[in-house]
Order: C-alpha cells, then sequence, then structure tokens
C-alpha cells in the first residue's frame, strides 16, 4: 500500500511539474508574440540545459551568484538543485510579470527588477555592495545583442566579480555567443564547458573568465 501512495504521489507531482512547464512555454511564446525585441527567447530554458549551465557555478563558499534574465525560474531551480542556497542568488528580471513569478515561487531568493545592463547599481542597491560575488549566470540571449550591450554588461558583470569570477553563457550557435577577438579586446577568455541537446533548440554552454595570459 505504501509503494502505491508512493507511487501515486510522484506521478501526481510529475504532472504538475509537467503541467507548470507547459503553462511557462505558452507564457513565454505570449510575451514573444506581444514583444521580440523584448523577450528573445520563445520558451523557457530545459532542466537540461539549466543543470548544464548550474554545473559550471562552484558550490562551495558563501559569495553571491547573479542570474541575468531569470524569466520564470528554469535556471534559478537548476542553481539551487545544485546546491546553491537562495539566499545566494540575485535574480535580475526586467520583465514585470516574470518578476512576480519568480518573487512567488522563489521567495527566500534575493529577486530584483531591473535590466542587465544597470547590474552593478541593481546589485548594490539591493544591499550587498560589500558582499563578494563568484558567479554570473546568464540566461540573456547575449549572441543577438549589439557590441556595446555585450561589452556593457560583461564590464558590469566582471566588475563586479572577484579575480576568479566566472560567467556563464548559453548560446544556440555552433561558435561562442562573444567571438574570441572581442572577448580578447575585454581582457577575457572562453571556454566550452558543455552541450544541453535535450534543449529546444539544443544548446551549448560558455563560460568566460578574465584572460590571465
Amino acid at each position: 500500500m505504501r509503494t502505491s501512495l508512493r507511487g501515486g504521489l510522484a506521478e501526481r507531482r510529475s504532472r504538475t511539474v509537467q503541467g507548470r512547464r507547459f503553462q511557462d512555454s505558452l507564457l513565454f511564446l505570449a510575451k514573444w508574440l506581444r514583444s521580440p525585441l523584448k523577450i528573445a527567447a520563445v520558451m523557457p530554458s530545459s532542466p537540461d540545459l539549466a543543470a548544464t549551465m548550474a554545473a559550471c557555478v562552484p558550490v562551495e563558499g558563501d559569495g553571491l551568484v547573479v542570474e541575468l534574465g531569470g524569466g520564470t525560474g528554469a535556471l534559478t531551480q537548476g542553481l539551487i538543485e545544485r546546491g546553491i542556497a537562495p539566499e545566494r542568488l540575485v535574480v535580475i528580471e526586467r520583465d514585470f510579470g516574470f518578476y512576480k513569478i519568480l518573487r512567488e515561487r522563489f521567495p527566500a531568493a534575493n529577486v530584483v527588477l531591473g535590466d542587465a545592463a544597470d547590474l552593478t547599481r541593481l546589485v548594490r542597491a539591493a544591499g550587498f555592495a560589500s558582499r563578494p560575488v563568484t558567479a554570473v549566470v546568464s540566461g540573456l540571449p547575449i549572441l543577438t545583442f549589439p557590441d556595446e550591450l555585450q561589452e556593457v554588461i560583461l564590464r558590469e558583470a566582471f566588475q563586479l566579480m572577484e579575480a576568479d569570477g566566472l560567467f556563464v553563457q548559453f548560446t544556440y550557435g555552433f561558435g561562442p555567443p562573444v567571438p574570441a577577438k572581442r572577448l580578447k579586446r575585454w581582457g577575457l577568455a572562453g571556454d566550452l564547458a558543455g552541450h544541453a541537446m535535450r534543449n529546444v533548440p539544443p544548446a551549448h554552454v560558455w563560460v568566460f573568465r578574465r584572460d590571465e595570459g
């Protein structure tokens, strides 16, 4: 009987999770149709992509992990499942609808309404001016951004982070989301860290760090 009850409970939980993912996908699509330039992704990140990105983030220590573009929380959930305490997370989201969803789903995380291009000010205004930042994890489609905006976001991120800080970024393209020549000009280097082939579309994960060479 206990096995049957556990099985039934697990099945109901699975249906609940699947139902929420379906609702999230519809929400992303609706927002994208209304404003494709503002909501660049048609679907939220898959658990596969979230886990692949989260695996790049060190669990040790108490430094902050900053997430850019929280959406409906797929990557946030992946970071928590990785072992990052919600209190260490600062999630930046500029869409008010997504912001409200994130506040409801992750009440222990620090969810901030604002634009990633204003990252330093947002993190300081949230009360973390003296707290070290271990990593910045980006759910933004940075490949599609103008060069100037890419530079602003990366400069803001590395300005916040410690010397060994990591910037984790996904891309749907086959090459790096930011060209190597541009990274070098900004004093950065990038490495391919993993793949999420079950994501739709398949995605690749890159890690940027300060170039010590």
